[in-house]
């Protein structure tokens, strides 16, 4: 829920039709809601209680460790999307 990712989805035009909600590790921004695409900032263990099918990777320097910290919703299914230096499926 950082700067890059608000202004991507700003300049993305991506809302809530697009993205469900975001997930962020500081608990302070939990329940917040981002400007612009007014998207909701929730907890990492929001993807556990409920069906997800892709996580979509915003803060890409941090990408293999949200990798590892998600494996779970790997082994369930899901699937990582980044986005920079262009959209993919990440294997």
């Amino acid at each position: 829920a950082a700067q890059r990712t608000v202004v991507t989805c700003s300049l993305a035009g991506l809302t809530g039709e697009h993205i469900g909600w975001l997930v962020d590790k500081n608990p302070y921004l939990h329940g917040l809601y981002t400007p612009g695409a007014h998207l909701r900032i929730d907890s990492p263990d929001r993807l556990r209680r409920e069906e997800v099918d892709a996580l979509v990777i915003f803060a890409s320097s941090f990408e293999a460790e949200i990798v590892l910290e998600q494996r779970a919703f790997a082994q369930q299914g899901g699937r990582f999307i980044s986005l920079f230096p262009e959209p993919r499926y990440l294997a």
